[in-house]
């Protein structure tokens, strides 16, 4: 399997759309996980991650490996990094 992404998102969340939109732009697989429904799992998952906003963005790779990217602003930047390093 080749790497993906998820997406942990709120509905009302401007920067969680465009997140999901720039993944679509670049053709990169994701899972989009909307957490409107459940404030103990986003609270838990942005206490593990120490992140406080959404989107929490997660990048599991090919070889197992997870990591976390962090949110919009980090997403856009792993992406030029991405870009950058393959030529």
């Amino acid at each position: 399997m080749k790497d993906y992404f998820t997406i942990y998102t709120l509905l009302t969340c401007d920067y969680c759309k465009k997140a999901c939109e720039l993944l679509i732009e670049k053709n990169l697989p994701f899972l989009m996980v909307v957490t409107d429904k459940n404030k103990e799992f986003l609270d838990g998952l942005k206490n593990e991650l120490n992140h406080n906003t959404v989107p929490i963005v997660v990048k599991h790779c090919a070889d197992g490996t997870t990591h976390f990217v962090g949110g919009f602003d980090s997403l856009e930047q792993h992406l030029k990094d991405m870009e950058t390093k393959n030529g």
